[in-house]
C-alpha cells in the first residue's frame, strides 16, 4: 500500500515514484505526473522520475511542459544512462 507507506513517510522517494509508475500503468496519468513530481522533488538527480514526467506530460498534450521534464531529466542522467535517455528523446523528435 503505497499510501500507507506515504502517510508514515511523506519523505519517500521510491512509494512516490514506483506509485508513479502505477498510476501511469492505470492510466491515471495526472495522478502519476503529481507523483513523479513529488519524487523528482525528494530526489532530484533520479532522471527516472523527471524524464517518466516529461513523457507523461507529452501524452496529456503537454508538449513544452513535457519536454522541460525531460531536458532535466538529461541534465540529471549520469553518463552511463545518457544513451538510454537520449534514445527516448529522440523516438520522441525532441
Amino acid at each position: 500500500e503505497f499510501d500507507t507507506a506515504l502517510v508514515q513517510n511523506p519523505n519517500l522517494f521510491e512509494a512516490y515514484y514506483f506509485y508513479g509508475r502505477v498510476c501511469h500503468a492505470q492510466g491515471k496519468l495526472l495522478e502519476a505526473v503529481r507523483l513523479f513530481e513529488k519524487a523528482s522533488l525528494l530526489c532530484p538527480e533520479d532522471y527516472q522520475a523527471l524524464c517518466l514526467r516529461g513523457g507523461t506530460l507529452i501524452g496529456l498534450g503537454k508538449q513544452a511542459e513535457g519536454e522541460a521534464s525531460y531536458r532535466k531529466g538529461l541534465e540529471a542522467a549520469c553518463c552511463e544512462c545518457y544513451a538510454t535517455v537520449r534514445q527516448h528523446f529522440d523516438r520522441l523528435g525532441l
